[in-house]
């Protein structure tokens, strides 16, 4: 279940000329309760894989690479998954 979700918003959120590409991310588990204050401070974060180093716009310039860097992460629990942002 939790594959078919990260690949869900993979397909959802990565444009198709990306997506050639084949960009790929590992979720990261954790047993650490995340708390969703906009602060990426759990420790889990720190280990977690990050992508989107790379990433080009879909709008307003679809193909067009993005003019600030982006970074996301996925951690996952027994009951949730997690985004992390970091929008430069």
């Amino acid at each position: 279940m939790r594959f078919f979700v990260i690949t869900l918003f993979l397909a959802l959120f990565i444009p198709a000329s990306f997506a050639a590409t084949k960009p790929t991310i590992q979720a990261k588990h954790t047993t650490e309760k995340i708390k969703l204050d906009g602060l990426l401070d759990e420790s889990v974060w720190a280990s977690a894989m990050k992508a989107g180093g790379d990433m080009q716009q879909y709008e307003p310039r679809q193909g067009v690479p993005m003019a600030q860097k982006t970074e996301f992460m996925v951690v996952y629990d027994e009951d949730s998954i997690y985004f992390g942002i970091i929008a430069y």
